[in-house]
């Protein structure tokens, strides 16, 4: 019985020994089908960047578990290697100043030690990291690039979280798995010049980028949805912007006094151009309209001092007051047959409008609709002279009236 007794209690013994050697031994073996790597995590900010130990500091173990996994997973992709991560403590980094957390390779006699070193190369780099969502992850990196990757939507009004390097970050990369751009974002950070956002983002928040000036052009990738109010507002400095999207709305104020702005291709799906969406564009010299939109909001053109010609397609359905008012450079403008009221102020103060072309469709000319344009001289009319007298044209449309009524037009 004694003998059985010890054999057993050697036995738990020794056990419990190789239990743990294996979670403290380094992984040296590194063609075993079955690696251990360690990642240590450390409480500041200092860099351990062991090789053979492939510590990475982080300042909670669960973060870490998370990030590691992530570089792991992007080293590894065209490779098809399945990868398990665990944390062998629970205690926190409040509780011990090293909290080692292991990652399991299941590989195929795949060399690990790339994968590691990979992870040590990256995390030498980077100045601060932590979560902007649920899922997702930050990295600034000290050449000034912040990266957001994971999966899910990025947290709205929480600027806090990068705030602190305001003035460090000069690129921001949103990767694919990103699915949105949280509210005020990167409200006022004007030291980014470039912004490259993910294919998987369908919505850019309220005021996301307002005030970024030194961003020059912007693509929207081909999922985003809607581009909420003032997301790209007072962003002066950019120039382009680029839709590959299937975008349908773009929200008040969205492109509000990007003041050198010269071209804006709307995608063909677009619904809605919104309140001021445009307006104070001053160097906007071009803009075609889909057919798809249903409607133009209040002042969404007003102040676009350098557009040419406006097209209305027949698919608008309504123009809300003031939508072109102040644009100097207007010369022609043509209202499609979808249109059944010019709305107040809609084209006032186009001092250099000469001609106007309108369709039969149109019932009321409101007050001020062509107030102060100055240089109206001809208006080029589908109906006969009856249907014409037939429209109600409100008040201080003087230039209007005075026009040469060109009736029966075609083109």
């Amino acid at each position: 019985m004694k003998i059985i007794v010890a054999v057993v209690f050697f036995a738990i013994v020794g056990l419990l020994g190789f239990i743990v050697y294996d979670l403290s031994m380094e992984s040296e073996n590194l063609n075993s089908e079955n690696t251990v790597a360690y990642f240590e995590n450390i409480e500041d900010d200092k860099s351990y960047s062991i090789s053979e130990k492939y510590e990475i500091p982080m300042a909670e173990s669960e973060f870490a578990a998370t990030y590691v996994q992530s570089i792991i997973t992007d080293h590894s992709k065209s490779q098809g290697v399945t990868r398990h991560i665990k944390t062998t403590s629970g205690r926190t980094s409040a509780e011990t100043t090293r909290v080692k957390t292991t990652v399991t390779a299941v590989t195929h006699n795949l060399i690990t030690k790339p994968v590691a070193t990979a992870v040590t190369a990256v995390q030498d780099n980077i100045s601060a990291s932590g979560y902007c969502g649920d899922s997702v992850i930050w990295r600034l990196y000290s050449d000034g690039q912040l990266v957001i990757s994971g999966k899910g939507d990025m947290y709205d009004n929480d600027t806090s979280i990068w705030n602190s390097y305001i003035n460090d970050i000069k690129s921001v990369v949103i990767e694919d798995g990103v699915t949105s751009i949280g509210d005020n974002a990167f409200f006022n950070f004007a030291t980014i010049k470039s912004i490259s956002i993910g294919r998987n983002v369908a919505r850019i928040g309220d005021y996301a980028f307002t005030s970024c000036t030194g961003i020059t052009d912007i693509v929207i990738p081909e999922n985003v949805k809607s581009i909420d109010m003032y997301a790209f507002s007072y962003c002066f400095g950019l120039v382009n912007v680029k839709f590959l999207s299937s975008t349908t709305d773009i929200g008040e104020n969205a492109f509000y006094r990007c003041l050198n702005l010269t071209s804006c291709d709307l995608p063909n799906n677009i619904k809605s151009i919104r309140n001021s969406a445009f307006s104070g564009c001053e160097k906007l010299s071009k803009v075609i309209i889909p057919d798809t939109v249903k409607s133009i909001g209040s002042g969404a053109f007003a102040g676009c001092k350098s557009l040419k010609n406006i097209s209305i397609p027949d698919g608008v359905e309504y123009i809300y007051e003031s939508a072109f008012a102040g644009c100097r450079g207007i010369i022609s403008v043509t209202i499609g047959d979808g249109i059944k009221t010019i709305p107040v102020n809609c084209f006032y103060a186009c001092d250099g409008l000469k001609t106007v072309t309108i369709g039969t469709h149109i019932t009321e000319i409101s007050d001020s609709a062509f107030d102060e344009c100055t240089s109206l001289t001809d208006i080029h009319y589908a109906g006969t002279e009856k249907q014409w007298n037939e429209i109600i044209i409100g008040e201080k449309n003087k230039y209007l009236t005075d026009a040469n009524i060109h009736y029966n037009y075609t083109e």
